[in-house]
């Protein structure tokens, strides 16, 4: 069976131009602080402390699309050397950083965690990619 990239839920749903890439990402990361102030807001303040009340009345976020953006990359890097330090096949990299990548065009870091997301992303890429075995390495 020939896959038709032309018709396929690839070009459809994960091909994004610049402009409406960085609007998922404001839009995840207003989401992520959205949760972030809730649960802020529930939770018991246990020191008066000036700084954190500026911070809560200016609304700042604690980190710029920039900074995020680097922060991505940065372990978009590590994914790849883990990949490479298993010496698992160009495929599961690959895989691996497509995955990563399409998670963080919904979600923030904010929210969640890039190290608990990489083995996630590496682990899957594995299994799609049929490789059996990857030993246990240790945090980049």
């Amino acid at each position: 069976m020939a896959m038709n990239f032309a018709t396929s839920t690839h070009k459809r749903e994960w091909l994004f131009d610049a402009a409406s890439l960085e609007q998922k990402y404001a839009a995840a990361q207003q989401a992520a602080m959205d949760s972030l102030r809730a649960a802020n807001d529930t939770a018991q303040p246990v020191d008066d402390a000036p700084d954190a009340k500026k911070q809560k009345a200016t609304g700042d976020c604690p980190i710029t699309l920039e900074d995020e953006a680097q922060l991505k990359l940065y372990y978009q890097i590590k994914l790849k050397a883990i990949c490479q330090q298993q010496q698992l096949p160009s495929k599961v990299l690959n895989a691996a950083l497509l995955f990563f990548k399409r998670f963080y065009s919904q979600a923030s870091c904010l929210e969640h965690d890039p190290l608990r997301v990489m083995p996630t992303c590496v682990y899957l890429a594995c299994k799609v990619g049929d490789v059996q075995s990857v030993a246990p390495c240790g945090r980049p």
